[in-house]
């Protein structure tokens, strides 16, 4: 009987993402403010475990040029929305409502 095909690791992470924020129930306005704040991570985050995947798929098999800079361009996009991501939980704070 053959093994079952395991989720890619970095997909399945980021099913679990989707999940916990369909779930996502702050208590109180403080600990939203520190999720959001914490939040401003995540771009940089998710664009070093794409720089790190593509240094490895780089690496150690054989996949054309296009592929890497498909990779390239991905971990950019995520590395550009950083700026974004940390302005969201400083926004909260300053009670702009607009």
């Amino acid at each position: 009987m053959s093994k079952p095909i395991e989720a890619f690791a970095l997909v399945a992470l980021a099913d679990q993402m989707r999940m916990a924020a369909g779930e996502y129930a702050p208590r109180g306005r403080d600990a939203l403010a520190a999720d959001l704040d914490a939040l401003g991570a995540l771009p940089a985050t998710l664009a070093v475990a794409i720089r790190t995947l593509t240094a490895r798929v780089e690496d150690q098999y054989p996949v054309p040029p296009a592929v890497i800079e498909l990779l390239g361009e991905l971990h950019a996009g995520l590395a550009a929305l950083d700026g974004v991501a940390r302005q969201i939980g400083p926004q909260l704070a300053h009670g702009a409502t607009s």
